[in-house]
């Protein structure tokens, strides 16, 4: 027996919460050599001879867990004080562990002697007790004397030898070890080592020794480091090496902290010298391709691969750097100047791209970039350079160009700066040849937009190929020779109707346009206009003067200053080509009044009809080929001299033209020389196949044209340099030559050389336009060219505040513009209205001398001085101009002596500074402070010259002012006085003062006015010609000043004058909504005064002043708009609105004037505006052109009429005033239709027409829509005509009777003539509702809906169809319709049937009624408006069908649907039926045949096979009345559903027609009934125990039971159950065993099933009810002939009121108990019924629940006679085959077993071969458990125990049982199981649940029990507290149960 104090240690460590770590630690083994979880570890490991320690029973893991009863004192009480023995033995303990973990984990050892519990508890113990320092410092010393020992052991070897490997094992050993003892030393660590020392942790501590004692040398560690790299060398030689090793050397450097200064360092210069080597070799010996993919390889595998194998991370930058910068960096250059060319010229682009990603953001970058500029300079010189390729050049471009872009895109990544070298390579080498590019790309795309035999009009040049053709032009720097080039090219092709395609043309300029501005383009744009008003002319120019004869002709007229120039040639025509070109020059003469026709006759072509022996040709030929073949018409021959005095033409020009018609295929002519004269006669034996041939031009020196060209484009760039320099000197006034140069450089758009502008600047100078600044008389000394720059760089002046003397707030003047002008010392007064004022004389003095300025100097200065105060209100300033490095002031002894102190001496007025001073070229430049106050002084100056002159003009207007009323006063005096001071305020840019001074001149105006005080004004005027159309703005166009100084002005040129004012200060304060409104305000006030004076005036004056008022008003706001604009968008809203009402009120002086002129009829909408007695007079006419025009003929008239109104329409609608441009549309409408041009006028009323409608404007909309019915019936549109006629029905309130009478005929009859469908809404021509849904079979054949629709036209009308739709769920619509009925005027009820059967809430949606191609719709889910929704019902006399699980099912196999047909009364035949499951993840299975059960009335089931089409339809049988067809589909679907959502479609025919029927249902598939089956294995035999129980909630009735043999067992006994009713509740179970025998008869082993089939025939209570009440209510609604609601209203019941039915009730009592009837719930539910349906169906729903309160079994068995029984089929899987072990323990019992006593026993164990199977004769590995229960047993010997065994081998083991307890103990179990669990394996246990009597040794025995430890006590129960011992008297019949028994 142990001792008991080994006891209570064990009993302590029950609740050791550090045992489950201990334990994990054991399991786990020790040295790596334990398997886990292996079963026989334990028991396994051998006795060790020199084990000290008492031998017990069991193992040390079952001695831990053993109870034990402790004798102890009852009150324990802790030591304060450790025993002074207790830390060495303690620490004995400890060392002797440290020992044995150092050696098992070195020696790999399996075994252990200590118990780690015990020495990790010790620890604890020491800790806590204060001896943690000591125990560290012994820990630690042992720690050192270990890592010594190791480094002993690993320096033993030669240092060489496999150092690496040795380490790492050493490394692993110690840290394994240091794991093991961090858990023993836990205590340790936790309570000292953390927080009282550096480490963190004995591991680290272990660390910090391993580190300081082994790698504590660094030739040591230069050693590891060598090896390691010489490692990673062969893995870069991919040679095989150890990779782990290399990760777990490295990763112990890193943990030591050695890696970064030992490793790493070494490492990144081993591979910087690495990869220097490799790419010295590897450059030269790979090609360039190969080498940049080896450096991405190289660089990918130490990125990828070292790094994530074995190099730390923050290696991982450092290492990229170094191999990029060796293979790549450091060899760029070697790589582009080697290979770079090559992969481009090769398409080479994974290389490439490679190349730059490696580059990345590396400066050697920009060497790749120059290499790619260069390398497209020089293959795009050598494409530029080649003459020879010319005509292919621009292709080549192309190409090239693609290539570059390919290489951008996938390789450079569209780099910006790679896209700028490409383009600066482009422009350098396409630039080369001069405009050889611009000419061979103009000729390209002219190429491309010609006509030719090899491009044909039809075949369109696609628009991508000009975009890149474009994007070449890009890149040239001559665009004025290109566009010199393309309008030569572009006249060609339109002169001579060569163009491709006009489209085409036009995209090209508006590309060109994008790129160069609308200047660029604007001449080829105008030349595209004239082609297309020549087609024009040509069109009127056949109906001038048809009876006049002419040939066939086609002109284009072109302007002159536009087109390009081409040599004129003096041609003789014939006579008639003559007198055809006479009366198209009288009609373009008619046409162009004062413009002049030049013919072109060069370039003209003609078809000419020639008479051949051989057969008539139709030839084309150029005019003068034409006039010399047609001179043969009257001669056969004629001699050269002849053919040149008829045609007029050269002698050259003539020989080419003879050569091209006497000549080649078209030798029409043919020449004999006599002499010197060459004779042309015609040709008789010419023949040619084609009848229609064309003659060649002549042959023209190709280099001559160019030379042309050429030429032309100097003289342009000539001319367009001297405009440059005109206007750059224009705004600097003066400049130096290279400033001048310089700027015209940088303005001008092709490239120009400086000599070239040298020669223009020289060339304007001798024309006078610019002259040279030789001397100025002015500047006395010369010092004006030295500052004139810096003056004039300050100017003009800025922020300028000027504090006005009369109490008013300081303006501030952010500009004013200075001009510097020669003084001059005349006096001219300044006359109060000059645009500029002198207002600061400046003198600009240099002198140094004092003798020279006290002599002369100060006296010219004092006569300028004296001159300059002569003039009135100017100022002057004197500016001394010093040297650059002078001093401004000289002091001796106190007295300042310089020149410019004398000059402030002499000349500065008291309190004031008249001198200012500054140096030539200051260094300080633009900050010099001299500079800074010489500008202040001078804008001191200005502002106070002009605040003089301000206040002098403001003193004399008042004084005039208030003179008003005195004789003789004169307001024209005042004006010109007031507006002197609005024009000073203009010259300071105070264009807010100077409104305002106009602004009150106005009001002053008015004010005489009224006091009609007018006689400064002589008469009214308006009389000077032009007064009509002069632009209201100009206050220039006559010269109003004078007029107003001599009394003379008239009233009209007065407003004018003062309106113009206004308008010019409101365009500088840039206010031009302003201008805009103020015009039309004044324009509108106006008007009744010009009309009081109309007498005087000419006819139309009104209407011409208003019209051209207007439009200049606009005209003069539209440019400064459009600046404006696009800086604030909001101006674009107001200023539209009025520059609308603008054009409008010019538009309406059109109407009245078209009026007046008979252009226009006396009707709306032209005479609204028509307001005054119309008079004619004759006292002159309006002299407004445009006017002019209009009146004299329709088609100018009609033309600005349209201009005006488009152009106010698009202002309204940027101002977003719909309305009103709704009316100006209505206008242009109007007009169209008076022109009789109904198509136009169509298009615009249908556009405008629904937009009055919108607005409910009925009766504008009816007037419109009038004009536009008779547009559209005169044209013939019956659809548009039907439209317009039912948009006026819709109004028919607002027409009279007889007008829809006619309409509604008109109506009727274009119905049918309709092209396509129209659709209309019912409303409000007709209304619609629908009333009601008959489904009663007694009323109607089929479910009807009732519906009502009024008629609200005065006629009847016949439709097709109307039909109604339904949308729901299944189907998602459904249409009900009737044919062919009339609709009477007033309401009229239909009923609407359907095709389809269905079920379920629907809502009603549309309507439309069908008059042949006329719909009528209304939708009833308008927003707003109530839904209406109504309850389809399945009809009860068509087929009907129902889905769900089948009755019978077999689990285990595929799953089957139940789809139940019946057909009722009718007889079905095509039927078809599509399932669709509407669950995710189920659908039907597809197979070909489907099996069904086939039902008639009175007659047997009858089996059928049916037909499942590949679309997954299943074709139907015909059915007759009264059949049930029910089908049985297979289906997959997931098992956690317990229903499924599934759609049937039925289509069918009754009687040839066509029927449907949709339902969808949820098919429970839930099995009520649960299986548990379990087997027993006995030596023949098996038995099988099926347990049931119900799947839910729901009790189910068991109608019987039976098992189902399988091919491998026979059932040879059963519990069987076949015709029972048992009745299954939820929690209960009921069991069926079976007992299994093997069949006699041998299987193949393919038929083999060992499965069982369990059936079970049942009924579920819940159906049982549910089907019986369904009978019932059906009873009761067919009484009311309302059966067809059954379905709905039971489903609905069910969920409402028999949901909550207790069935577990009803299994025990057989009565059911309903819930009481709630009406509301009940009424919820048929919501969407009739009315009377409603209450008819709550009624009986009510009474039926009165009546079926409580319903009995008898009831329901009465009622439901023969319920539907289910049955279900479970398989059962039962093992053929299996490991059968028999186990008998037997004991050696002589006599009476005694308590205490061992009792030797004996183990048999055999494994049986009747269920072996396949295993016999293999042996495998068991073991067996004796599971022993230690309160009753101890067990001696292998409790577990591995053994091997085969069939029928019996084995036996001895062992020894010691019964602890008395009386009769049941034996220990036996279990015998496989190690593998591979291998399954069962027991057969022969003394399972036998007992054995064990005696006592004596009658008594004595017991200390601590109960308030072990004891739990009794409530109620008192405890004593004294140690008294208990005496038991015990009888043999009695045991004490205790763990262990004591003798007495």
């Amino acid at each position: 027996m142990p001792p008991k104090g080994t006891k209570k240690r064990k009993y302590q460590l029950e609740n050791d919460p550090s045992q489950p770590k201990l334990d994990r630690f054991l399991s786990n083994g020790i040295g790596g050599g334990v398997v886990k979880d292996d079963p026989m570890v334990i028991d396994s490991v051998p006795e060790s001879s020199n084990n000290k320690k008492n031998i017990v029973l069991g193992t040390v893991r079952q001695q831990s867990l053993t109870p034990c009863i402790v004798i102890a004192n009852a009150k324990p009480t802790r030591a304060q004080h450790l025993p002074e023995t207790f830390f060495k033995s303690s620490w004995e303990l400890q060392q002797e562990l440290l020992k044995e973990i150092f050696q098992e984990l070195e020696e790999e050892q399996e075994q252990h002697q200590i118990n780690y519990v015990t020495a990790s508890k010790s620890v604890e113990s020491l800790c806590r007790y204060g001896k943690s320092e000591d125990l560290f410092e012994k820990l630690k010393i042992e720690l050192e004397r270990h890592v010594q020992k190791m480094k002993e052991d690993l320096m033993s070897v030669p240092v060489n030898d496999n150092i690496l490997g040795r380490l790492r094992r050493c490394w692993n050993t110690f840290c394994n070890q240091l794991a093991i003892i961090r858990n023993v030393f836990m205590e340790l660590d936790r309570s000292f080592i953390l927080p009282n020392t550096k480490f963190t942790s004995i591991i680290q501590l272990g660390k910090h020794i391993f580190s300081n004692k082994i790698l504590d040398s660094s030739s040591f560690r230069n050693v590891i480091v060598s090896e390691v790299l010489n490692l990673i060398k062969l893995d870069r030689d991919n040679q095989n090496v150890d990779i782990k090793l290399i990760q777990s050397i490295l990763q112990m450097l890193i943990e030591l902290s050695y890696y970064s200064s030992e490793f790493e360092s070494k490492f990144l210069t081993n591979t910087n010298a690495y990869y220097m080597a490799e790419s010295d070799l590897l450059i030269n010996q790979l090609e360039t391709p190969y080498y940049i993919q080896h450096a991405y390889q190289r660089r990918s595998q130490e990125m990828n691969g070292r790094i994530k194998l074995y190099l730390d991370v923050h290696t991982k930058q450092a290492l990229a750097n170094v191999v990029t910068n060796q293979l790549i960096y450091s060899k760029t250059e070697l790589i582009i100047k080697k290979g770079f060319d090559e992969m481009m010229q090769k398409n080479l682009l994974k290389p490439l791209k490679i190349f730059y990603e490696l580059l990345g953001t590396n400066p050697k970058m920009s060497l790749l970039r120059h290499a790619f500029g260069e390398y497209i300079k020089k293959q795009g010189v050598t494409l530029i350079k080649n003459p020879q390729s010319d005509t292919t050049m621009v292709m080549e471009i192309l190409k090239f160009k693609t290539s570059l872009d390919i290489v951008l895109k996938h390789c450079f990544e569209n780099d910006k700066l790679f896209q700028n070298t490409l383009m600066e390579s482009f422009e350098y080498f396409m630039n080369t040849r001069g405009n050889k590019s611009a000419e061979l790309i103009a000729k390209f795309i002219d190429s491309k937009l010609k006509i030719t035999k090899k491009q044909p009009r039809a075949n369109e040049m696609d628009a991508n190929q000009l975009d890149q053709v474009l994007t070449l032009f890009r890149y040239i720097q001559g665009k004025d020779a290109f566009e010199t080039y393309y309008k030569k090219f572009l006249a060609k092709r339109l002169l001579t109707d060569k163009s491709i395609s006009i489209d085409l043309e036009r995209y090209v300029l508006e590309k060109l346009k994008a790129e160069c501005g609308r200047e660029f383009t604007k001449n080829l744009e105008s030349m595209l206009e004239d082609v297309r008003n020549s087609a024009l002319f040509d069109q009127d120019f056949k109906e001038f003067e048809p009876d006049v004869p002419r040939m066939p002709l086609t002109v284009k007229v072109v302007s002159q200053a536009i087109w390009p120039t081409f040599p004129a040639t003096q041609i003789k025509l014939p006579p008639s080509m003559l007198q055809t070109q006479s009366l198209y020059t009288k009609f373009y003469t008619s046409k162009n009044n004062g413009k002049k026709l030049i013919w072109q006759d060069a370039l003209s072509s003609c078809t000419i009809t020639a008479q051949f022996e051989l057969g008539t040709k139709e030839i084309i030929a150029s005019l003068s080929q034409a006039a010399i073949l047609l001179l043969f018409n009257d001669h056969i021959s004629m001699p050269l001299s002849e053919i040149a005095r008829k045609t007029n033409l050269d002698s050259k020009e003539l020989s080419r033209l003879l050569v091209s018609i006497s000549t080649g295929p078209t030798n029409f002519l043919n020449s004999a020389s006599t002499g010197t004269s060459v004779t042309y006669h015609v040709n008789p034996n010419f023949q040619s196949n084609a009848s229609r041939l064309r003659v060649p031009a002549p042959m023209i020196d190709q280099a001559v044209e160019e030379k042309k060209v050429e030429e032309k484009v100097f003289q342009n760039r000539q001319h367009q340099i001297d405009a440059t320099v005109v206007r750059i000197m224009k705004s600097k006034k003066t400049a130096t030559h290279f400033e001048l140069v310089t700027e015209v450089i940088s303005q001008s758009n092709f490239p120009v050389d400086a000599t070239d502008i040298k020669k223009r600047i020289e060339s304007l100078i001798e024309k006078y336009y610019l002259i040279r600044d030789t001397e100025d008389n002015c500047d006395e000394y010369g010092v004006w060219p030295l500052i004139a720059d810096d003056l004039s760089a300050r100017l003009p002046l800025r922020n300028l505040k000027w504090q006005p003397s009369s109490q008013r707030a300081e303006c501030i003047i952010p500009i004013l513009e200075v001009d510097l002008k020669r003084f001059t010392p005349e006096h001219t007064p300044q006359l109060l209205s000059a645009t500029q004022t002198v207002y600061l004389n400046l003198y600009f003095v240099s002198c140094d001398d004092n003798e020279v300025y006290k002599n002369q100097v100060r006296k010219n200065i004092r006569n300028w001085v004296e001159t300059i105060q002569s003039k009135k209100n100017q100022e002057w300033l004197i500016v001394y101009v010093a040297d650059t490095e002078a001093r401004r002031t000289n002091n001796y002894l106190g007295l300042k002596s310089s020149v410019y102190d004398k000059i402030k001496t002499d000349f500065n007025p008291p309190k004031q500074d008249r001198c200012a001073y500054i140096r030539k070229k200051d260094p300080e430049g633009p900050q010099s402070e001299l500079w800074t106050t010489f500008i202040e002084k001078m804008k001191e100056c200005i502002l106070s010259c002009f605040d003089m002159q301000v206040l002098q003009i403001q003193e004399d207007t008042r004084r005039l002012d208030m003179q008003r009323h005195m004789p003789g006063w004169n307001y024209c005096t005042f004006f010109i006085l007031k507006e002197g001071l609005a024009q000073a305020f203009e010259i300071m840019t105070l264009y807010e003062d100077a409104l305002i001074q106009y602004d009150e001149l106005e009001a002053s105006f008015f004010q005489v006015l009224r006091d009609k005080a007018l006689a400064w004004f002589g008469h009214f005027g308006g009389t000077d010609p032009g007064d009509d159309s002069g632009n209201i703005l100009d206050f220039k166009r006559k010269n109003y000043r004078e007029l107003i100084n001599k009394n003379i002005i008239s009233v009209f040129d007065f407003r004018s004058y003062l309106f113009a004012r206004q308008c010019r200060m409101l365009l500088k304060l840039q206010r031009v909504i302003e201008v805009t409104s103020r015009a039309q305000m004044f324009i509108t006030s106006f008007i009744p005064s010009i009309r009081e004076n109309q007498e005087h005036l000419p006819d139309s004056f009104v209407e011409s002043w208003v019209f051209s008022a207007c439009m200049n008003v606009v005209n003069e706001c539209e440019p400064l708009f459009a600046q404006l604009v696009s800086a604030n968008t909001d101006l674009i809203v107001p200023y539209n609105a009025v520059k609308a009402d603008l054009l409008l009120t010019a538009r309406r002086q059109l109407d009245k004037i078209g009026v007046k002129c008979k252009h226009l009829p006396m009707t709306d909408p032209f005479s609204i505006y028509i307001d005054h007695e119309e008079t004619k007079f004759s006292k002159g006419d309006i002299t407004n052109q445009k006017l002019l025009e209009a009146i004299a003929n329709v088609e100018s008239f009609d033309k600005t009429y349209m201009g005006l109104s488009t152009r106010a329409i698009k202002s309204y609608d940027a101002s977003y005033r719909s309305r009103a441009a709704l009316n100006v549309h209505g206008d242009i409408a109007a007009l169209k239709y008076i022109r009789e041009r109904y198509e136009e006028a169509v298009r615009i009323y249908e556009s405008m027409i629904w937009r009055y409608g919108e607005h409910e404007w009925s009766s504008i909309e009816n007037s419109l829509l009038i004009k536009c019915a008779d547009s559209q019936h005169r044209l013939g549109k019956v659809d548009q005509y039907v439209e317009s006629l039912l948009a006026l029905l819709k109004n028919s309130k607002f027409l009279k009777e007889e007008e829809a009478t006619q309409y509604t005929d008109e109506l009727i009859a274009n119905v049918m003539k309709l092209d396509k469908e129209i659709k209309r809404p019912f409303s409000p021509i007709f209304s619609i509702a629908v009333t009601s849904i008959i489904d009663d079979g007694s009323l109607v054949d089929r479910t009807s809906v009732e519906v009502m629709i009024e008629n609200h036209l005065p006629k009847t009308i016949s439709y097709d169809t109307v039909s109604l739709r339904l949308v729901g769920s299944d189907p998602e619509q459904i249409r009900f319709t009737i044919h062919d009925q009339n609709l009477k005027p007033g309401k009229n009820t239909f009923l609407l049937t359907s095709e389809t059967s269905t079920s379920g809430n629907y809502v009603v949606e549309t309507c439309e009624m069908r008059l042949g191609k006329l719909i009528f719709s209304n939708n009833f889910l308008r927003p707003g408006q109530k839904k209406r929704v109504v309850r389809l019902n399945h009809d009860v006399n068509l087929l009907y069908a129902t889905l769900s699980q089948p009755h019978e099912i077999c689990l285990g196999e595929r799953q089957k649907l139940s789809v139940k047909i019946e057909s009722r009364s009718i007889q079905s035949s095509a039927g078809v039926l599509l399932l669709q499951s509407q669950t995710e993840n189920m659908k039907i299975s597809n197979v070909s045949k489907v099996n069904a059960v086939l039902t008639q009335k009175d007659t047997e089931e009858k089996k059928v096979e049916l037909d499942m089409l590949e679309s997954g339809e299943i074709v139907l049988m015909d059915l007759s009345p009264d059949e049930t067809l029910e089908l049985f589909v297979m289906y997959e679907g997931p098992y956690t559903e317990f229903d499924y959502r599934m759609k049937a479609t039925i289509t069918y025919k009754i009687d040839e027609k066509d029927h449907k029927f949709v339902c969808s249902e949820n098919v429970k598939v839930t099995v009520p009934l649960l299986v548990t089956e379990s087997t027993i294995f006995r030596e023949t035999c098996v038995f099988l125990k099926v347990e049931l129980s119900c799947n839910g909630d729901l009790p189910v009735r068991i109608l019987g039971s039976y098992a189902k043999p399988s091919t491998y067992y026979l059932v040879e006994s059963q519990s069987q159950v076949k015709q029972c009713e048992l009745t299954l509740f939820p929690r209960q179970t009921v069991s069926f065993i079976y007992k299994l025998i093997k069949r006699d008869q041998a299987v193949e082993d393919q038929d083999i099933n060992s499965k069982i089939h369990f059936h079970v025939k049942y009924r579920s209570l819940k159906e049982e009810v549910e089907t019986s009440l369904q009978l019932m209510m059906k009873d009761t609604l067919k009484k009311f002939n309302l059966e067809q609601h059954l379905p709905y209203v039971f489903e609905k019941v069910k969920e409402a009121f028999l949901s909550s039915v207790d069935y577990s009730s009803y299994g025990l009592t057989d009565v059911v108990h309903l819930d009481d009837f709630d009406a509301e719930l009940c009424e919820s539910f048929l919501l969407h019924r009739d009315l009377k349906t409603k209450v008819q169906l709550l009624d009986l729903i009510e009474e039926f629940f009165e009546q079926h309160e409580a319903i009995t079994v008898q009831q329901i068995k009465q009622r439901c006679p023969h319920p539907r029984e289910h049955a279900i089929a479970f398989p059962l899987e039962v093992p053929t085959s299996k490991i059968l072990h028999t186990a008998e323990l037997i004991l050696s019992v002589e006599k009476e077993l005694l308590v205490s006593e061992a009792c030797p026993c004996t183990l048999r164990i055999k494994q049986l071969t009747y269920w072996t199977g396949d295993q016999e004769n293999r042996q495998n590995e068991f073991y067996y458990d004796i599971d022993v229960d230690y309160d009753n047993w101890l067990l001696s010997g292998k409790r577990r125990l591995r053994f091997h065994s085969k069939p029928g081998e019996m084995m036996e083991f001895d062992i020894q049982l010691v019964p602890l307890k008395t009386g009769n103990l049941l034996l220990p179990s036996v279990r015998i199981s496989a190690v593998s669990p591979d291998v399954f394996a069962s027991t057969v246990y022969v003394n399972s649940a036998q007992q054995i009597l064990v005696k006592p040794k004596s009658r008594t025995a004595t017991f200390f029990v601590e109960q308030q430890r072990f004891m739990q006590q009794p409530y109620g129960v008192t405890t004593s507290t004294s140690n008294s011992p208990v005496v038991v008297e015990n009888t043999p019949r009695a045991s004490i149960r205790s763990g262990i028994e004591l003798s007495s």
